[in-house]
């Protein structure tokens, strides 16, 4: 889907990263293959929490979390996605209304799911970024960086 409608451009790249669990690997790789769009895709085999961290900072426009269910995922894939985007870049979070499947042996508390983690990552960033979107899906778009000397520490604490 978005290589068909918001990739379109023909230089425009998309990187997916999942462990690919069961039979999804081959589902996906079919749904690429059908886009004819296969050359534009960069495709990683492992953890999100892993792969994000090799990936080149401040490289990409677009990032779509929609990965893990569990809040402690859903916060590390925000944080380590954050430094990977462009400034005016959007951040996607999927699933922020998810209420849950209630499997047994996973939690099924309300403050485990997603949203948690995406409040608490807005509630962290929230200076930096513009809440384009909230329903199911939270959009967020990431503002320039303050120009060193106007509220910025540098870095420095």
């Amino acid at each position: 889907w978005m290589l068909e409608n918001i990739l379109t451009h023909p230089t425009a790249t998309l990187t997916a990263i999942d462990v690919f669990d069961g039979p999804y690997k081959d589902r996906y790789l079919a749904n690429i293959r059908r886009t004819g769009a296969a050359e534009r895709v960069t495709t990683v085999s492992n953890a999100s929490q892993v792969a994000l961290r090799s990936l080149p900072l401040s490289s990409y426009d677009i990032i779509y979390v929609d990965g893990s269910h569990a809040k402690e995922d859903v916060l590390e894939d925000a944080v380590l996605s954050w430094r990977l985007l462009k400034a005016g870049g959007i951040l996607i979070f999927d699933d922020y209304r998810w209420a849950g499947c209630f499997v047994k042996g996973t939690s099924d508390r309300p403050t485990d799911f997603p949203k948690t983690a995406i409040d608490a990552f807005v509630n962290c960033f929230g200076d930096h970024v513009d809440v384009i979107h909230n329903s199911y899906q939270v959009v967020l778009r990431k503002k320039a960086a303050r120009a060193a000397g106007a509220g910025e520490s540098g870095g420095k604490a």
